[in-house]
């Protein structure tokens, strides 16, 4: 598997196999009921699966070692053609074909004095698109060899598990996956306490209220039309009102604890209500220089005659794009200078955070 992609098919076969040992009873007779699907069983556990392998994921994992990216240090050691080493998530390998390329390195399109990037040879060699993501790669003061990195690590690791945690992620949030897993599950609960049906009167009454056409077949499609045509408010007390039926549910399954279905809209009510507020003040806190005494999150002035600086990235990925912006303010929270920067490329969280790092204390190195 780490060497071949096995065809789905394949795949597919091999799974019906294992699931069949798995539900097969000690009897040997017939093949056992099979209580949950495969890909059920495949969820991770931390998402109520049993952590099984999808095998056909497992298999692009140990195949996904090629999708490591080139890092560029010195450049002495990464060919320009038929490398990956450009940021950029649609195309990582140099699509120029022009001949001065050919049987050359990275660093050949550097500065020789200095550590920079040759922007007339780039802006002559390369299509305006790929020059752009080349001139925004950042080079380091001092010189180190190139090396390899692997994105869905942290740490830049290449590890099985990795590639197919990745490869989960991506299957999940596509559009033709079941994007309304958890809100099926609530709705078709089965208890007792007939939570199943408590959860549909919250939902009936939610969605009369908000709809004037029939209600959906199901929480996911009403959910789905509602979020494509409905405004903000509606969405939100939506969402709200899923939590505070899972919160219904475990109180009934787990505290032995019923709760009617106006408990349930009135809780998630509530709810929306005390988090908008909260959400509110923290809009509002960078600009209040006083401590609270309710926890909440405030912008706290430097000492006298001090400036602070804050700092935050943003990431685009549909855009392969990245940003950080810079606040200086003084000891009295009044605005000395900001600046914001939009470039081309995808990289980790820490290496974008550094580089808004490194901008301010250019700033500050320039003021001095």
């Amino acid at each position: 598997m780490s060497v071949f992609l096995l065809p789905l098919g394949t795949c597919k076969e091999i799974e019906k196999l294992m699931a069949s040992f798995w539900w097969k009873s000690n009897s040997n007779k017939g093949r056992g009921i099979i209580w949950m699907s495969w890909d059920r069983l495949a969820i991770s556990k931390d998402e109520g699966g049993m952590g099984f392998r999808h095998l056909h994921d497992f298999n692009l994992a140990m195949l996904a070692k090629q999708g490591a990216t080139r890092v560029i240090g010195d450049g002495t050691t990464t060919s320009i053609l038929g490398t990956p080493w450009l940021p950029n998530a649609h195309s990582r390998c140099v699509s120029s074909t022009h001949p001065g390329l050919q049987n050359n390195t990275v660093n050949s399109l550097m500065q020789i004095d200095n550590r920079d990037w040759d922007s007339e040879v780039i802006l002559d060699l390369f299509p305006t698109h790929e020059a752009n993501v080349i001139l925004d790669i950042p080079l380091t003061n001092t010189t180190r060899p190139d090396f390899w990195s692997w994105k869905a690590d942290h740490r830049g690791i290449f590890t099985v598990r990795s590639a197919y945690k990745s490869a989960a992620n991506r299957k999940t949030n596509s559009p033709n996956t079941k994007q309304f897993w958890f809100l099926a599950q609530i709705l078709a609960l089965k208890d007792p306490t007939k939570s199943a049906k408590s959860s549909m009167a919250c939902y009936y009454r939610l969605s009369s209220n908000m709809c004037e056409s029939s209600v959906s077949s199901s929480f996911g499609s009403w959910f789905e039309s509602l979020q494509q045509t409905g405004d903000n408010d509606q969405v939100c007390r939506v969402a709200m009102l899923c939590w505070a039926l899972w919160k219904s549910r475990n109180n009934t399954v787990w505290n032995k604890r019923n709760s009617s279905v106006n408990d349930v809209l009135a809780s998630a009510s509530i709810t929306l209500d005390h988090w908008r507020k909260a959400q509110d003040k923290f809009a509002l806190s960078s600009l209040s220089l006083n401590n609270s005494d309710d926890r909440a999150e405030l912008w706290t002035k430097p000492a006298n005659n001090c400036i602070k600086i804050n700092i935050d990235a943003a990431f685009f990925h549909h855009e392969n794009s990245y940003g950080f912006g810079i606040v200086a303010r003084d000891d009295l929270g009044k605005l000395i200078e900001a600046k914001t920067c939009y470039k081309a490329g995808n990289y980790f969280a820490e290496v974008v955070e550094a580089l808004g790092i490194k901008e301010a204390l250019s700033w500050i190195k320039s003021n001095n």
